[in-house]
């Protein structure tokens, strides 16, 4: 949570100016997104489930924090495949 102090227009009472402050409170939002991978590949296996099945057990990904967004967990979905 975080507290922005905003000045509110000053005001005038009893022979005195007085600013006033407000805080206004963020509360971080978390949430689950689902983000789409397009992978175009090249395979020695005779099967293509057999690379998606290597791709998620072996493969990386990287994606960052930005300067509003943190990533907080980042795991591969399981492709259940028809045998």
């Amino acid at each position: 949570m975080r507290n922005n102090w905003r000045k509110i227009t000053p005001q005038y009472s009893n022979g005195n100016w007085r600013i006033l402050w407000a805080a206004i409170i963020r509360e971080a939002m978390e949430d689950t997104i689902f983000l789409l991978v397009k992978a175009t590949i090249q395979t020695a296996y005779p099967q293509v489930h057999d690379a998606i099945t290597e791709i998620q057990r072996e493969a990386t990904c990287t994606i960052s924090d930005t300067r509003k967004v943190k990533i907080k967990k980042l795991e591969f979905m399981d492709y259940k495949l028809k045998s």
